[in-house]
């Protein structure tokens, strides 16, 4: 049963004679491509010759989904609308495109590496960066940014070295001899620091400094100063309660 199915669908198929490619054919065989082409061509007349900035928007926004290995007009006519549009909106959608499109083409790589340095716009300047960090590490042609197209086939066509283990480098400086430690045998003096042993303390120099200088001489002891006398002054009045007591002034 499987087997008369399989051979039913192949003779179908090259009844046909066309596949699905998928878009892995070349461009002029693949059917995709060739509906997608009055699509890609109408997207790409609103974006350059349509008067309105919005609907120049939509065109941009529009050709992102297009596969640029297949219509690499639509990558340039982004590119073209990234330099030249007068609308910063459209600029920016442009911008965009490029950077979910990726396109690995000389023109638009210059024009995304421009308008990421020289645009007025801070968000076209933003999409623009990001665009150029998304595209290829090495475009298909010639390029002023990445140089000369299709490095990774120059550095395939190189013979590979074999990494060999480094050399070791000249010095004049020759090293210094391993550290010794000398222990003598007899101390001549015990150190102050060994346990048990009071370092010595040294005399002190003869001269005035060195001697003491004496007790201070005792002097006489001096009495208690006495409190004068009480004097009477005259034209007081008599104290009554001294009269009273028995007692004069």
């Amino acid at each position: 049963m499987i087997t008369a199915t399989v051979s039913a669908v192949l003779l179908l198929v090259s009844s046909i004679g066309v596949l699905p490619c998928g878009h892995d054919k070349v461009r002029e065989e693949c059917t995709v491509c060739a509906e997608e082409t009055s699509a890609v061509h109408e997207q790409i007349t609103r974006l350059e010759s349509c008067s309105g900035w919005m609907a120049r928007r939509k065109a941009a926004r529009a050709l992102r989904k297009f596969d640029w290995k297949c219509h690499p007009e639509a990558a340039e006519a982004l590119a073209g609308a990234l330099l030249n549009d007068d609308c910063g909106l459209v600029r920016q959608e442009a911008a965009e495109s490029l950077s979910r499109m990726r396109p690995c083409l000389a023109v638009v790589h210059e024009a995304v590496a421009r308008a990421a340095k020289c645009d007025a716009s801070f968000l076209t300047r933003c999409w623009a960066k990001k665009a150029l960090k998304s595209l290829g590490k090495a475009c298909a042609d010639t390029c002023s940014i990445c140089g000369p197209g299709n490095p990774a086939e120059e550095d395939e066509s190189l013979p590979l070295v074999p990494r060999s283990a480094p050399l070791p480098m000249d010095s004049a400086i020759e090293p210094l001899p391993p550290a010794q430690m000398v222990v003598p045998g007899n101390p001549s003096e015990v150190s102050p620091f060994s346990p048990g042993v009071s370092p010595r303390l040294p005399s002190p120099a003869p001269g005035s400094g060195s001697l003491l200088s004496p007790d201070p001489a005792e002097g006489p002891v001096l009495e208690s100063p006495s409190l004068p006398a009480p004097v009477a002054f005259p034209g007081r009045r008599p104290n009554l309660a001294w009269t009273l007591a028995g007692r004069e002034e």
